[in-house]
């Protein structure tokens, strides 16, 4: 039973322990045709850098997320295979640069030296006009090191005929360059945050059993493309190097046979019955065999490059290269032209049995077809269809017709100038007069010296049981104004009266027609309040009696609610009373209000800490000593500020009576100690300090989060130091963190953002030229921040910042399209950019 245990454990080792291997023995011309296999392209003039750099790689039944394929390392290539170790992290096979490759570097805003440089290039003719290949990019600089700068990589595509490159070795949808810098995930080093980490696959430091090759890490497959001018030469170089030195390699693994030859027979379209269209592959009838095919099972008898298409449906062609495994499809499907049914027309009935109607209302916007692919014709009768008789143009934007007639539709293709066979129709018709109803008057009570009133309350009274949905209201301040529908009133709901009574004129259009309204008018009446009698407010000893009052009623609670109280009624509660008049025969209120103070109930706080000032009493006056003015004593003004414990007296007399002659000793309590200390500016993190007097919080007076001495503090702010003893006190401190800078790529530009101390320099260790925060930077270049710290040594001494900046894509401009409610739009075709429902490529 041991042997056969010993037996299954070695053979779980081996199945775990499969890893890439690496075979450098292929020639230049093997590495580029397992590149290109099945893919129609022959390469020519192939040459690598050397065998030991570029080389094959199989997965050899491992993790690997590429089956087989080349490997070009700016080192020794064959250091990749086998878990990972740790061991031949940085290998160099030379010292060779690169001026193409060292511009993409300067670009990204890595100036230092490429060297260590590893390549595979060969020239091509392609066959279509466009390619595409996948890869993945794998790095030693993963983790430990993918904060700073990266190794440098691209495919350059070069066009032979016109001599442009370019770099087709970046992230999907964008202009940057692949690197460990742009692809990285702060799981594997918190020092920086994460970019596309999505793009991200493998980190084998942490799980090296696992591994299925010796480098730290690797991205997901990736796939870099170009367009291409079909049967023109092109060069493609396939290129890495080492920044600024030969430590920690970097490889792009390329998946082999993945070079894609595609056909393009364009973009899926629209047919209108009765015409035809023609497509064609683009490839050479000589080199190459075509079958069409409909729908996916019916073989089409053409055999050459071209087809003629005259019916809906999914076309398919594939093309074989004689005596070769190459074979090319293509796709492209053909939809019955979608036309929207036009709409009817409507003229307004005056009785006179002559109308005119802009039949292009109904164009090919509305139609929703492409203006520039279909022009439409109109006919007003089907023998005028019969015999190609359109309306005249001159005619379409003011056709005379009596009403209740039948317009025809037929679209003519200018592609082909061929008709479609299909017609479409719709009718002039008559919009009878609007009924509309004289609304009741708007009463309102003048309640303030601003009114405010809403118009839309008048609508249904003005439709009086007619669809709101067909018909449009506007309100005026003339009926010149309302007839020629100008200076309509804007804010509906709340417009402002300036005088009593005002005349409110009323549009009301159907929605099928805007030459087809009518108008009416009402009054805005603002009502005067009834009278109400007023009482300035009450100050009594300890009651009050209501007086008689001629216009109102007494209630202790606001508009006629609460207790109705009568005069001659004795207030032994203060508070606030009130006189409520109405509402009269037009439905109008008033009150008025005072308030009731009883000096016997008022007081002061007797314990203060630091000082006490003396208040404003609701009568009378603080004096020094009791008896008031009669008394020995002096007055103390309100305001006085009082720091030392001591008896202060309240005299009020009232209607000849004192009410209150009382005394309130006042005790003022010293605040307790609070420790002091200075400002802190350090790097990364900052523990707090054990303190004698008080306690730390993140917030003033004792808010915020209680915080201890030894906690660390990893976030800029300021920090409270609050002791509490019956009195408070409180002081504060701030402290700086200030973390490493992380690269910054933007694009149009950068403006600095405010640091928490220190500045930016234009050299390191806070030299040269201060640059402001808040400053916009437009160009690429490396920046430095500095601060003098409170901790030593001065951790900001090395801090550098690179900003790359790079330029904002173009985008069309548009003006704005103002179109009738139920009117269609059609979008025309962009220059640049895309059409989206929600800003920032959102919807």
């Amino acid at each position: 039973m041991k042997n056969i245990y010993f037996i299954l454990l070695f053979f779980s080792l081996l199945v775990n322990s499969q890893t890439v291997t690496i075979d450098n023995t292929y020639t230049p011309n093997d590495l580029a045709n397992l590149l290109l296999s099945g893919s129609c392209i022959t390469p020519t003039n192939v040459s690598i850098s050397s065998d030991q750099s570029v080389a094959y790689f199989n997965k050899n039944n491992s993790a690997f997320l590429l089956n087989e394929g080349i490997i070009i390392r700016n080192g020794i290539a064959k250091s990749t295979e086998g878990l990972y170790t740790g061991d031949d992290l940085s290998t160099q096979i030379n010292n060779d640069t690169d001026s193409e490759l060292q511009n993409i570097s300067n670009s990204t805003g890595q100036i230092f030296r490429v060297t260590d440089i590893a390549f595979l290039q060969f020239d091509f003719v392609p066959i279509s006009d466009n390619f595409n290949f996948n890869f993945l990019f794998a790095s030693n600089e993963y983790g430990e090191f993918q904060c700073g700068f990266s190794d440098v990589f691209a495919f350059l595509l070069t066009d032979l005929t016109t001599g442009i490159t370019k770099n087709i070795a970046l992230l999907p949808g964008t202009n940057t360059p692949v690197s460990v810098k742009e692809i990285r995930d702060e799981l594997y080093n918190s020092s920086c945050e994460s970019i596309n980490s999505e793009l991200f696959s493998t980190y084998n430091v942490d799980n090296s059993a696992a591994s299925s090759l010796n480098m730290r890490g690797y991205t997901k497959v990736l796939n870099a493309s170009a367009s291409t001018i079909p049967n023109n030469p092109y060069r493609i170089k396939l290129i890495i190097g080492d920044y600024i030195d030969s430590s920690y390699d970097s490889a792009v693994f390329i998946s082999a046979g993945s070079f894609n030859s595609t056909i393009n027979l364009g973009a899926d379209a629209a047919l209108c019955s009765g015409n035809t269209t023609t497509i064609t592959s683009g490839l050479s009838d000589t080199n190459f065999v075509h079958t069409w095919t409909l729908n996916g099972t019916t073989t089409l008898p053409e055999n050459s490059n071209t087809l003629t298409v005259s019916q809906p449906g999914t076309y398919t062609v594939t093309a074989t290269k004689p005596r070769t495994n190459c074979l090319i499809t293509d796709t492209i499907v053909f939809k019955e032209l979608a036309v929207t049914n036009p709409n009817n027309l409507f003229a307004c009935d005056d009785n006179s049995g002559n109308y005119l109607y802009n039949l292009t209302q109904n164009n090919a916007s509305t139609l929703g077809i492409n203006a520039n692919e279909y022009q439409v014709f109109y006919y007003n009768s089907l023998s005028n269809i019969a015999s190609n008789t359109p309306i005249p143009a001159g005619t379409l934007n003011a056709y005379p017709s009596s009403g209740n007639e039948t317009i025809y539709i037929k679209l003519l293709n200018t592609i082909t100038n061929t008709f479609c066979t299909a017609q479409y129709s719709f009718d002039l018709l008559l919009i009878q007069s609007i009924p509309i109803t004289k609304p009741n008057p708007i009463k309102i009570c003048n309640t303030s010296a601003t009114l405010t009133v809403n118009l839309t309350t008048q609508n249904s009274q003005i439709l009086n049981g007619l669809n709101p949905n067909n018909y449009f209201i506007d309100y005026y301040n003339s009926e010149i104004d309302a007839i020629n529908n100008i200076n309509r009133i804007g804010n509906l709901a709340n417009i402002t009266l300036a005088s009593s009574p005002r005349t409110v004129w009323v549009r009301v259009t159907s929605a099928l027609n805007s030459n087809c309204f009518n108008t009416t008018n009402f009054q805005i009446i603002v009502n005067p309040l009834p009278p109400v009698d007023s009482i300035d407010n009450v100050v009594a000893c300890s009651s009050y009696t209501l007086p008689t009052i001629t216009h109102g009623i007494f209630y202790d609670g606001p508009n006629g609610t609460g207790n109705q109280l009568s005069p001659n009624d004795i207030i032994t509660d203060i508070g606030t009373y009130y006189i409520f008049s109405g509402p009269d025969e037009n439905g109008c209120t008033n009150q008025s209000s005072f308030n009731v103070l009883l000096v016997d109930d008022y007081g002061v706080p007797l314990v203060h800490c630091n000082s006490f000032q003396v208040p404003i009493p609701p009568a009378g006056n603080f004096y020094s000593q009791s008896g008031g003015p009669r008394g020995t004593g002096v007055i103390i003004r309100p305001g006085t500020l009082i720091t030392r414990s001591q008896t202060i007296y309240l005299y009020i007399e009232y209607g000849g009576i004192v009410c209150k002659d009382e005394a309130f000793p006042i005790t003022i309590n010293t605040p307790p100690p609070v420790d002091t200390l200075n400002n802190v500016v350090t790097c990364v993190s900052y523990t707090l300090q054990p303190l004698t007097n008080g306690n730390y919080f993140t917030g003033p007076s004792g808010t915020g989060t209680p915080l201890f001495a030894g906690d660390i503090v990893t976030n800029s702010g300021t920090i409270y130091i609050y002791n509490s003893q019956g009195c408070t006190n409180q002081s504060s401190f701030n402290i700086a963190i200030l973390n490493n800078p992380v690269p910054v790529i933007n694009c149009g530009g950068y403006r600095l953002p405010a640091l928490p101390a220190g500045n930016y320099f234009t050299q390191i260790g806070g030299r040269g030229n201060i640059i402001p925060a808040g400053t916009l930077i437009t160009t690429s270049q490396t920046l430095y921040v500095f601060a003098n710290t409170t901790t030593t040594p001065n951790c900001t001494s090395n801090y550098v910042l690179p900003i790359t900046i790079k330029p904002v894509p173009v985008v069309d401009d548009l003006a704005d399209v103002y179109k009738c409610v139920g009117e269609p739009y059609q979008l025309q075709p962009l220059s640049n950019g895309t059409y989206y429902t929600a800003p920032n490529g959102g919807g």
